[in-house]
């Protein structure tokens, strides 16, 4: 129990945003089980169905950018409320019409709402938090969303053949009862312009001036980040996109409810391994942790590629998750950490676009090659850029370490 210790002593603030996040999590039904709905329900081939979740991941861009500069201006919390029961209403709304295009459709526009809440989610944690407390804050936040969303995919995975509108439905309501406990519970934190402005003046007074691209041309260690990061997503979208069909071509009948308890698995090892990770990582720089997280997604997707029994899916997603918690527990740490507060909202919706877009891509690219190679030579595929992907960011940890770069807001 002492690895739990880590997590006392945080604001109040932070438990809040932590139950919400675990409700939210307990009511994600549709995301993890979206390559299954858009092949299987409207009927999609492969390469259609990675166009379609492209297109969903592209609908996150707007959200994100308008989201971050509104959450830098009208303030977190209020963006939080508005953007997030918008969401819940068109999640709800196709929960009431047959699986078709039009379902497609509107979740593209819920998936814009709900990234338009993101920048100012992580940009509040932030501000709750300073440079000893927000790798924690971040990593206890994380680990209560895969409280929820260990139960989700489970539950979807059965609800998801006979009473599919349940899955919308779920996910509407448990988005409500997240936005109800911030709107309570949260206070109005519109920040403080001028506190922000003198403490950025204290460090980098030539920067208060600058418009955030400016600014993250004069910080270009953040876009190296989420470049490199953007391959570790491009990788990462396959066990939503690809570990699924495989797992349904092996498995016809009870694919579905296979992947449900992968995914399930998943958020059950993410609950007992984020405190442990947190803990060993706590004082190492948060580029050396997710190039060590790097490493191991490359194990997994090199088992990927020889898997045989349903057991070395099971292995697979266990050795995935020690590398999914160094990797998330820490980026949200180094964006903070390198970015003062009046920029916070619009470089996480900036960072989320970059990273975010390997999400998007991976999908619509590998249903593509999935008409032409088989399952295996995409892992093999996979693993390739994922090795590379984890050395180009070992590369940017000694470099950082040389030049004595660190993030200190």
């Amino acid at each position: 129990m002492k690895i739990f210790k880590e997590y006392l002593h945080l604001p109040r603030e932070v438990y809040v945003l932590v139950v919400a996040k675990t409700i939210n999590g307990l009511g994600n039904f549709i995301m993890p089980l979206l390559t299954l709905i858009l092949t299987e329900k409207v009927g999609l081939n492969g390469s259609q169905a990675g166009f379609y979740m492209l297109m969903l991941n592209v609908c996150f861009v707007p959200g994100l950018l308008f989201g971050g500069r509104l959450a830098d201006s009208l303030g977190r919390k209020k963006v939080i409320i508005i953007f997030h029961s918008l969401a819940a209403l068109v999640f709800m709304a196709c929960g009431f019409i047959k699986p078709s295009m039009l379902v497609v459709y509107l979740l593209m526009l819920g998936s814009s709402f709900l990234a338009a809440s993101l920048p100012a989610y992580d940009a509040l944690l932030a501000d709750l938090t300073n440079e000893h407390n927000r790798k924690r804050a971040f990593s206890l936040t994380f680990m209560g969303h895969n409280l929820g969303f260990s139960i989700a995919p489970v539950l979807g995975g059965f609800l998801f053949r006979n009473y599919l509108y349940l899955v919308f439905i779920i996910d509407a309501i448990s988005t409500v009862i997240s936005v109800i406990l911030v709107a309570i519970y949260i206070p109005n934190m519109e920040y403080n312009q001028s506190k922000a402005k003198n403490e950025v003046r204290e460090e980098k007074s030539q920067e208060k001036n600058l418009n955030v691209f400016q600014f993250l041309l004069n910080n270009k260690y953040i876009l190296i980040f989420s470049g490199i990061l953007f391959f570790y997503n491009f990788a990462f979208s396959q066990l939503a996109f690809t570990l699924p069909i495989h797992v349904v071509q092996l498995f016809p009948e009870n694919g579905p409810k296979y992947y449900g308890t992968m995914e399930g698995l998943n958020g059950v090892l993410i609950l007992i391994l984020t405190p442990i990770m947190t803990r060993l990582t706590i004082k190492s720089r948060p580029t050396k942790a997710i190039a060590m997280g790097g490493i191991l997604y490359t194990l997994t997707f090199a088992l990927l590629i020889f898997v045989g029994p349903l057991s070395m899916f099971y292995l697979a997603i266990l050795v995935m998750t020690f590398g999914e918690t160094m990797i998330t527990v820490n980026n949200n740490a180094f964006i903070s950490g390198m970015t003062p507060p009046p920029y916070r909202g619009r470089v996480s919706g900036i960072f989320q676009i970059i990273y975010g877009a390997g999400f998007a891509i991976g999908p619509f690219i590998m249903g593509i090659l999935l008409d032409y190679i088989s399952i295996h030579e995409v892992w093999t595929t996979i693993t390739i850029i994922m090795a590379l992907a984890s050395l180009f960011m070992l590369s940017l940890t000694r470099r950082m370490r040389r030049k004595k770069i660190e993030g200190h807001y």
